[in-house]
């Protein structure tokens, strides 16, 4: 009997310790290359950025795909290694104080007083699969703010759709970092005029 406990012990343990398949962790390139800016409006302003706000789909961990029937989902085995709402708000400060648009670039949380304010708003950050493609998608609208009356200086729409190089969440960031860098450089040239 006790012989009879012990295999059944041993089989069973092999069905419940079976092991999970590794989880991988991914950032976008908060490095992007991008034009220094030698004349610009807002050399003197200090610029605040706030944490983008998505309408779509959350900016949490999870990475997300949506198929071309509407159905929508996301990868089990992959995540964001920060939520994704701060690796997007370091992207653009990064990216804007490589640029010398403005005299300094703080994220909202600092204490400073800022001149100039910029939100963003995100309409699709996702991974898009139609038509046995897999595809980067990037819907997101930039306003920048006067604070001293509240006044809308400016305000525009950049959208992307980079085609991944394979059907996975690897794929997927390569070509999201591919429209993250077009969107820096179409960002800074808009901000500079």
């Amino acid at each position: 009997m006790r012989y009879l406990v012990v295999v059944f012990f041993l089989l069973f343990s092999g069905c419940v310790f079976k092991s999970l398949p590794p989880l991988h962790f991914y950032s976008i390139n908060s490095n992007v290359n991008v034009a220094s800016v030698a004349t610009s409006p807002y050399k003197n302003r200090i610029l605040k950025v706030s944490p983008p706000l998505s309408l779509d789909t959350p900016l949490d961990y999870k990475i997300y795909f949506k198929n071309s029937n509407g159905l929508s989902g996301s990868y089990q085995n992959s995540q964001w290694q920060t939520p994704l709402y701060k690796q997007l708000q370091r992207f653009l400060i990064v990216t804007l104080e490589h640029s010398h648009i403005f005299k300094s670039v703080v994220p909202i949380e600092s204490n400073v007083f800022e001149d100039l304010r910029l939100e963003s708003t995100i309409y699709r950050l996702e991974n898009e699969i139609s038509d046995n493609t897999s595809y980067a998608v990037l819907d997101i609208e930039l306003r920048l703010i006067n604070m001293e009356d509240r006044a809308l200086l400016k305000r525009k729409r950049f959208h992307y759709k980079v085609q991944a190089p394979t059907f996975d969440a690897t794929g997927y960031i390569e070509a999201l970092n591919i429209a993250l860098e077009r969107f820096a450089n179409d960002m800074v040239a808009w901000l500079a005029k």
